[in-house]
Parts: structure tokens; C-alpha cells; sequence
């Protein structure tokens, strides 16, 4: 489907020789063996030497779709992501599994708590320089959610607009096709104290989505992720999605469970099948 010749692997699983592509450098380079699963490595790689340090980028192939941002990209609360490895944690639970199930080679660079500025910041290590064809985004809701107030959630929205702007234009030169994913609902801002903070995230996506319709028409792919993952909070705004459905909603309020993972995930299949095979 997708023009590469080597297996459909996400972090790496163990069907597929280890050592396929130059290393690159990522934002993270180096982790250390004795903290990977050993079922990622003895099968293939032999790797069980403690201490031993390897590049992060020998987990396999060259990805087709790269996924980037903060936690509801790496998967939290059910995995972790390549960047934040942890042997105890990692599931394999992300969004990106649909497309692994079309045959898709997916890489997973979320880490937990990053803005805009963190993703902008490792952007070209982690996404240019893994030449990926598509790059999925979620970034936005830790701009909004650490360290702002009513006061303050104004300058901060321009912000973030600037770095997608940045993101938007540095993939397309590289002739990567952007697909952005809507600031998720958030049940803890469904308390009428921080309940700005959600009216906050509705108009950040809504600048969002008139950025790329003005500059990015057809260019970029937008998903909204009200309509997927978000149900009405009775005692919020006439019409909002603002909490997360408790159906596919980790216990904490923030993070989807392995279902809203694989809702997200499949829409992100369906969008990318489709534009492939026009």
C-alpha cells in the first residue's frame, strides 16, 4: 500500500532484522539495553549485555508515518513511547496500531508533558530526519494546561499558533504530509473554576483549523477530535464536547484507555488509506 518493501513494525517488535537503515540522531539518542524488554532483542539481536548503550534509532526500519507531541500521542496512560522507554510500561497501546494493522511501519515520538515549544525544539531530529511520509500531531493541551491563568491563555495561544505554523511549513517543505489532531477534551477542565481552560482549548482549535483552511487548503489534514472522543458537559457551554467520553477515557481525566486509543487510531487508518489511494 504504501511503496516500502519491509514489514508493518511499530517500536520495533522482534519479526524484523535490527539493523536496516544508518543510525540517525534523535532529540534522545542513547538509552541504555538493560532497560528494553529483553523479548525486543534477544530473538534477533542477541543484545543482552547489561550497561551496554545503543542508538535508539536501531528498533527497526525507516518509519512511513511518524507520530509526534505529547502524551496522548506516546499513549499514556496504557504505554510508553520510543522516547520515554520504559521496560515495566510499554504495551504497545497507542493510536498508532491501527495503521500497523494495514501493514503501515510506524514510528511513535510523543513524550509526556511537552508543548509546542518541546516538539518545535526536537523537531527536526525527530521528525525530519526520520523522513517519514505522513507526520501525525497532538500538541497543545500542556501549553494550555501548565502554567497558564485566564490572564496569560491569550499570548499563549499565539504561541502555539506560531509553532504549528512552523511545523506545518518545515514538513511540507520536506514534502512530509501534516495530519493535525484536534487538543483533545479534557474532563478535568469540566469544573467550573478551570472551566475556562476548555473554553480556551475550543478556540485554540478553532484558530487552528482556520490557519490551515487560509494557508494549508488540501495540504493538511485535520481531525477532530471532539467529535471521536468528546461528550457534552451538562453544565458547560451550550453544544460543547469538552469532557472525554468516560467510555474511552483513562481514569485520570486527561489520557485516553486502549479504547479511545483505537478510535483515534482507526480514523487516522481510514484518513490515510483514503488519501493514499487517490
Amino acid at each position: 500500500m504504501w511503496g516500502y518493501p519491509f514489514a508493518a513494525m511499530s517500536h520495533g517488535p522482534a519479526s524484523a532484522p535490527l539493523l536496516l537503515v544508518p543510525v540517525k540522531n534523535l532529540s534522545v539518542q542513547w538509552i541504555e539495553a538493560e532497560q528494553l524488554r529483553d523479548d525486543l532483542f534477544q530473538a534477533d539481536a542477541g543484545v543482552t549485555a547489561e550497561g551496554m548503550t545503543l542508538p535508539i534509532q536501531l528498533f527497526g526500519p525507516p518509519c512511513e508515518v511518524l507520530m509526534i507531541g505529547d502524551s496522548l500521542i506516546s499513549g499514556a496512560a496504557a504505554s510508553a513511547s520510543l522516547l520515554e522507554f520504559q521496560a515495566d510500561s510499554w504495551t504497545g497501546q497507542d493510536m498508532g496500531q491501527a495503521l500497523v494493522a494495514q501493514g503501515v511501519n510506524v514510528q511513535n515520538m510523543g513524550v509526556g508533558g511537552h508543548t509546542s515549544a518541546h516538539v518545535w525544539a526536537r523537531w527536526t531530529a525527530d521528525v525530519l530526519e526520520q523522513q517519514p511520509q505522513v507526520v501525525i500531531l497532538h500538541v497543545g493541551g500542556n501549553n494550555i494546561g501548565i502554567g497558564q491563568t485566564p490572564e496569560t491563555i491569550a499570548a499563549a495561544q499565539q504561541v502555539w499558533l506560531d509553532h504549528l505554523r512552523q511545523m506545518l511549513d518545515s514538513a511540507l517543505g520536506a514534502k512530509i504530509h501534516p495530519v493535525v489532531l484536534g487538543i483533545m477534551p479534557r474532563t478535568v477542565w469540566c469544573i467550573p473554576n478551570v472551566y475556562w481552560a476548555s473554553r480556551a482549548r475550543r478556540a485554540w482549535n478553532q484558530a487552528a483549523q482556520e490557519l490551515i483552511a487560509r494557508f494549508y487548503a488540501n495540504r493538511v489534514s485535520w481531525v477532530d477530535t471532539d467529535l471521536l472522543v468528546g461528550v457534552h458537559w451538562p453544565e458547560g457551554d451550550p453544544g460543547n464536547l469538552d469532557a472525554l467520553n468516560p467510555a474511552l477515557r483513562h481514569g485520570d481525566g486527561i489520557h485516553l484507555n486502549s479504547d479511545g486509543q483505537r478510535v483515534v487510531g482507526e480514523v487516522l487508518a481510514s484518513l490515510l488509506s483514503n488519501r493514499h489511494s487517490n
